[in-house]
């Protein structure tokens, strides 16, 4: 790596290919109203790789792509242009819905044997 005029060069950087040994282990997603932007948005890039389910609520509805604009007289313009899609190109335009819907009276310890239950009988 090189670093010239503040512009890095990795041209010489030498890279080793990993191997994912089990590429589709059984994933659990925790959502709820709260999961929202970045939260939802990884939710969102998980949710179509087979074998993860979803649990709990709806998410947010925060998922879109924003663009910023900016003016001359220094004020910017954070505007939303896009929505976010899974890999299978489903696009999230009003949260997400788990797959399991949860009680929001249930506590984690409750949630968590739950989606234990749930992975191990799938």
């Amino acid at each position: 790596m090189n670093i010239n005029n503040a512009m890095i060069n990795y041209s010489n950087l030498k890279t080793q290919k990993y191997i994912i040994r089990n590429p589709y282990k059984k994933s659990a997603i925790l959502l709820s109203h709260q999961t929202g932007s970045s939260g939802e948005m990884v939710a969102i890039a998980l949710l179509g790789f087979p074998r993860t389910t979803s649990f709990g609520a709806q998410t947010a509805g925060y998922s879109t792509i924003n663009q910023t604009y900016s003016f001359c007289h220094g004020s910017q313009l954070f505007l939303a242009t896009d929505y976010s899609a899974d890999k299978n190109k489903k696009i999230y335009q009003n949260g997400t819905q788990p797959d399991f819907k949860l009680d929001k009276a249930l506590g984690e310890p409750e949630i968590i044997a739950f989606v234990k239950r749930r992975l191990l009988n799938e």
